[in-house]
């Protein structure tokens, strides 16, 4: 999600920039939505930040709670008093001191497992307090990360500063905290101000400020460093390759539904020998994308297909892969070198056109769900499904009886059919006895990275 702030009055700063006065807890600050934390599992803040005088205790950011309220909320601009109770903040100043900074949690509601209610009660966990110098009227970049599952031992979190790019000079850094953002009672959620009613309003100016829904790694800290406010990193090039344990059917899919990926090169090996070249429906003879037929016009298949590998290259061109049209590939798995229904040992490497490296995709097992062959969606898997599918077989524009999701009605299909047979919705997957082919007098033969950004307001 992106929002667009306007700016507030006073302070000296660009144009471009959100401009907070500064003073007490009744001056300008900004208010995001409550909730945006508690329920992320991990998260990045990041922010470009100018401070324009020395005040005491000033935030950038606070999400938590207020001590002495109803539920901790603040109502507006009112300051009635109070420490903060629940929040994770980053202070630019620790009291007034601008070169030296602080970044804490603390989960004190017991309504969110704090206090006398849990084990953490009540601390400051972790507490970071680096030096830095700063100088008043420069602008500064800021990252710190959680992560959910980053700490040292079983159950806890990690928390790590980043500072223009680089990890803040602290004793332990990043710093383990028993507090998850799921702790935390975020109902004021602050850019500018302190959840305890005695600290100063930041005076000074927001350039950009974003809240990711994943932890950074010190290498993504770095390229929006350098990037700066007024880019958005590169989206990470994330393809999965999906795998029917029953059939064998394989789909490359993007797993970012907004960030399509050019792909010139695929490669999908199996160490165990789990492929099967016969039933591998390549691109190249489905013609996707061809722009002719000369050399490189086309994907071609490359390398010695064999069970152990299979691979793809376009040379002159690419094909795109978004989140509602993935590649098929046919039944290029087999599922019998593992056991049906059970993870094989596939690898799956791209090519992202344009980019000289080969990326490593995800590959994920699916198992038929116990009514994948309820074609006539009755509830009930039975002989009814069976004509469903022998009415539609061969075509690519009736999806019903499409039960391994290849987009094309085969023999594959009733696979799952008969995998399936008498299961019944509510019931489990216990299948019954599947009737012979002359009992339903038929004759042939037939061997599916939150962004939160406030940016500045331009003109």
């Amino acid at each position: 999600m992106r929002t667009a702030s306007s700016a507030a009055t006073g302070g000296s700063a660009t144009a471009n920039e959100l401009v907070l006065p500064g003073g007490g807890q009744t001056s300008a600050y900004v208010d995001l939505p409550n909730g945006i934390i508690s329920s992320l599992t991990n998260a990045t803040f990041e922010a470009w930040y100018t401070m324009h005088e020395e005040t005491r205790w000033t935030r950038v950011f606070d999400f938590g709670s207020r001590e002495g309220v109803p539920n901790g909320e603040v109502s507006g601009a009112t300051n009635p008093g109070g420490a903060g109770a629940d929040y994770i903040f980053y202070a630019a100043t620790r009291g007034p001191e601008p070169d030296a900074q602080r970044v804490a949690m603390r989960n004190l509601d017991p309504l969110f497992g704090g206090g006398d209610a849990g084990l953490i009660d009540g601390e400051e966990l972790p507490i970071m307090d680096p030096e830095v110098p700063y100088t008043l009227g420069t602008q500064r970049h800021l990252a710190v990360v959680f992560d959910s599952a980053g700490g040292s031992t079983p159950g806890t979190a990690s928390v790590a500063l980043h500072i223009n790019g680089v990890l803040a000079p602290e004793i332990t850094n990043p710093a383990d905290t028993p507090i998850q953002l799921a702790n935390v009672n975020d109902v004021n959620n602050w850019l500018g101000r302190s959840n305890w009613s005695g600290d100063d309003n930041l005076n000074g100016s927001l350039n950009e400020f974003r809240i990711y829904d994943h932890a950074f790694d010190a290498a993504e800290v770095q390229e929006t460093f350098t990037l700066g406010p007024d880019a958005l990193p590169a989206p990470p090039n994330v393809l999965e390759l999906q795998v029917n344990t029953a059939t064998g059917a394989v789909l490359v899919k993007n797993a970012l539904p907004s960030a399509p990926i050019d792909i010139d090169y695929y490669r999908i090996t199996s160490p165990g020998g789990a492929l099967r070249v016969a039933d591998w429906n390549s691109l190249d003879q489905q013609g996707v994308d061809a722009t002719g037929h000369g050399e490189g016009q086309s994907w071609d298949e490359t390398g010695a297909a064999d069970a152990s590998q299979l691979a793809e290259l376009y040379l002159l061109a690419s094909s795109t892969v978004d989140s509602d049209s993935p590649l098929r590939l046919g039944h290029p798995f087999n599922p019998t070198v593992f056991g049906l229904g059970e993870s094989g040992d596939l690898v799956f490497a791209y090519g992202v056109a344009g980019q000289p490296d080969l990326k490593t995709g995800i590959v994920t097992y699916v198992i038929p769900s116990p009514l994948a062959g309820d074609y006539n969606h009755d509830g009930t898997v039975d002989a009814a499904d069976y004509v469903v599918w022998r009415k539609t077989l061969g075509s690519t524009a009736m999806p019903d009886a499409d039960g391994d999701g290849d987009a094309v009605i085969d023999s594959f299909d009733y696979e799952i059919w008969r995998m399936t047979f008498g299961n019944v919705l509510g019931m489990g997957g216990q299948a019954a006895a599947v009737p012979e082919p002359g009992l339903l007098a038929i004759g042939f033969a037939y061997a599916g990275l939150g962004l939160v950004h406030l940016r500045k307001k331009h003109a």
